[in-house]
Order: structure tokens, then sequence, then C-alpha cells
């Protein structure tokens, strides 16, 4: 049976990197499915996952290290103690994986339903604001690309409008500890660009 990538699994609060049978899977995309979870595993414990396992039986012991050792100068896993976990890009793909799939989740089923869904508009504006440094352009762009494709407005550089509830993904990355502090989330419902923004949105 062929292997597989990651895809997203919804776990608990949130959701995890799991396999995917149609693409076959590498181990080092099989152990940042094993860490997604967030804890810490041992050497042995990290052969003895699932998915690891598996792979080990066609592979030389040798290329599991190898693997480990690239994620780890990438910083995409780092080891605590005794132990190995995700590092601080192993934990921002995580975040993306997530927020991606639950944003092409959404995407198919307005394909799915003919886009004929209408949503009710409370009278409520929400609203993102960020300011994130140049030198850390890539979660900038992550962040306003995110809310592009909700179908948010830019109102001013960085300041994003939406007239509905923000979906339970956009809520965790703001409130994640790389947008923690740079970015905010807020409700009103005074704008002085009011019958503007309905415009934009096409409300009533």
């Amino acid at each position: 049976m062929q292997q597989s990538t990651t895809k997203k699994k919804e776990v608990g609060s949130g959701e995890l990197l799991m396999p995917d049978a149609r693409v076959p899977l590498s181990l080092s995309g099989a152990l940042l499915a094993t860490l997604s979870e967030g804890k810490l595993l041992s050497i042995t414990q990290l052969k003895r996952a699932p998915l690891i396992e598996r792979l080990l039986k066609d592979k030389k012991e040798n290329s599991f290290y190898t693997a480990l050792s690239r994620l780890m100068r990438r910083q995409v896993v780092c080891k605590r103690g005794a132990g190995y976990g995700l590092g601080v890009k192993g934990q921002y793909q995580v975040l993306r994986s997530y927020v991606l799939a639950h944003q092409k989740k959404e995407h198919e089923r307005r394909v799915k339903d003919g886009n004929e869904v209408q949503k009710v508009w409370d009278g409520k504006w929400r609203v993102v604001v960020f300011d994130i440094p140049e030198r850390q352009r890539s979660l900038r762009d992550f962040l306003r690309n995110t809310m592009k494709r909700l179908g948010a407005h830019e109102l001013l550089r960085s300041f994003w409008v939406y007239p509905y509830r923000m979906p339970e993904y956009i809520e965790k990355a703001v409130d994640s500890e790389f947008y923690r502090g740079r970015a905010y989330m807020m409700t009103t419902s005074d704008i002085e660009y009011g019958p503007k923004l309905r415009k934009v949105f096409k409300l009533q």
C-alpha cells in the first residue's frame, strides 16, 4: 500500500497534519505529521510511530537521522531535553496548513452550493488590523492573503473590514504566538465609511 503525504484531520480543538493516502509520504513529512500534536517524543518513540515505522521498513535507519537533522537545521524540529518537538518554523507550517485547509473547505462548499448561500448581516463590522515589520514579510503577506481569500476589504493599509462573523481559523491565527501583540481583531457597529463599505459588500 502506498504511503502518503499530509492532510488535515480534526482532533480535539484544533486540526493536525495527518496522512492522505493519495500521495507518497517522505520521512520528513512523517516526522512533521507525528510531531504536529505538540508532544515531545524521544528518538525511540519517533521510530515506533506508525507513519515512521512503516517507512523505515523499506529504508536504511540512517535515512531517519538524515531527515531529522535536516528538519532541525531548518528549525522545523527542535530538541528539548531528551525529546524532540516542533520548532518555530514547524509550528508555523502547522498553522498555515490549518488556515489553508479551512479556506479550501469553504471554497469547495461555495462552489458546491453554487454561491447561492446568502449570509445575513447583523449590522456589525469585524475588523482585523496588524502591524508587522518588513523583516517578517512572510507573516504579513500570509495574513493579508488570508483576509483577501476570506473576502474582506482593505479599508486602509493592513486595516481589514468584514461584515460577518470571523471564522474560527482567523481567530486562531490572530491569537497565535506569531501574530499575538501585532495583530488585533475587534467588532464595531460604527465605522465612518459605513455607507461605502455597504456598497462594497452589497449590503442593504
